[in-house]
């Protein structure tokens, strides 16, 4: 059993009341929004948008509603790492399954954004920023990274996580000072740049999850899978 379960299963029973009966729902990716498309109640009627593979396989075989949908009243989502600066909290995103320009895209566009995460998440420290570049253009892309600093290191082909996937991604790790908001602007101007995993333009609510069976070994009334 993955360590942080018991986080993620609570951060999703206490975000779970959030979803309306009726609506256009987004759902992003991680294990977090997969666990959580699995105790969305099976009589609600909205329609979800899904960017994981296994929450859409989840819903569809409840034979809830999924489909492509925009509009969204509500974008549920996970972070790899959740930073406070000039009073406001910025999400660092996509380390697992590379699909933070979907995830953008879905939660940018919805009315409200609600991410999940485990409290664990809350002490990651290691700041590194996803980027997807255009294959076309990684050589200009580099380019202009080494101009403002920027030192990307390739993510192999091997790697599981790009399987399937037709552009190229790297990662860095930011500076201590850095101003990610402008960070985040700077990055996604550069010719051939197609999105970054920095997630402060979008204002959201956080949902932390506790590791509860540190506090209780009354958890069975939880287990919903």
């Amino acid at each position: 059993m993955d360590k942080n379960y018991l986080e993620k299963k609570d951060a999703c029973v206490k975000s779970i009341h959030l979803v309306p009966q009726k609506g256009a729902v987004g759902l992003g990716s991680g294990s977090t929004i997969d666990l959580f498309a699995s105790i969305i109640n099976e009589t609600n009627e909205s329609k979800f948008s899904c960017v994981s593979k296994t929450a859409k396989q989840r819903l569809t075989k409840r034979k809830l509603a999924v489909e492509n949908t925009h509009n969204l009243n509500i974008a549920f989502d996970g972070a790899d790492e959740i930073i406070k600066q000039k009073g406001k909290l910025i999400a660092l995103k996509g380390k697992g399954g590379m699909d933070f320009t979907k995830e953008k895209e879905q939660d940018y566009s919805a009315k409200k954004l609600v991410l999940l995460i485990g409290e664990s998440k809350l002490k990651n420290k290691k700041r590194e920023i996803m980027l997807e570049i255009n294959k076309k253009n990684v050589k200009n892309a580099l380019k202009e990274l080494n101009l403002i600093g920027v030192k990307a290191k390739r993510i192999p082909k091997t790697d599981k996580r790009i399987k399937g996937k037709k552009n190229e991604f790297y990662y860095f790790e930011a500076p201590k000072n850095t101003d990610y908001s402008k960070m985040e602007t700077q990055l996604e101007l550069i010719d051939g740049v197609i999105s970054c995993g920095i997630f402060s333009k979008k204002r959201f609510d956080l949902i932390v999850g506790k590791n509860i069976e540190k506090k209780t070994k009354l958890i069975v009334a939880l287990d919903f899978i």
